[in-house]
């Protein structure tokens, strides 16, 4: 939440610097969980979490009324940080960026809804970097 002690650093923060504090992590069979626990593997640390969930409201919510931290991505948040319900800070360990992709075979067409699809995402995209 806006104010918490982990928002005042000068730095941004590792998942160690998170460990002292209660945990509401996504379920283990997400990718954001994933992230967490080999980023924990890493450390030999043992992230323990308060509350497990598959809802990525309910980590915004618990996190909004002070329950615990959540780790999510910015898109996740964006519209909660931008009204002042949250606070958001990527970490700083290896291996706590996500990626995503779109694949198609080289030896068939785009259809029309990829096609569309694309086509509004770059356009998100150029918004974004203005």
């Amino acid at each position: 939440p806006p104010g918490h002690p982990l928002t005042k650093l000068q730095r941004r923060p590792r998942l160690r610097d998170c460990l002292g504090y209660p945990l509401i992590l996504m379920s283990p069979d997400t990718e954001l969980r994933a992230m967490v626990d080999q980023i924990d593997h890493r450390d030999r640390r043992n992230a323990r979490p308060l509350v497990e969930t598959s809802s990525v409201a309910m980590v915004r919510r618990l996190v909004a009324d002070g329950i615990g931290i959540g780790f999510l991505i910015a898109e996740n948040v964006a519209e909660d940080v931008a009204g002042g319900k949250l606070a958001w800070t990527p970490l700083a360990d290896a291996g706590a960026q996500s990626s995503s992709c779109l694949y198609q075979r080289s030896d068939l067409t785009t259809t029309v809804a990829m096609g569309m699809f694309l086509q509004f995402l770059g356009q998100a995209i150029e918004q974004t970097e203005d």
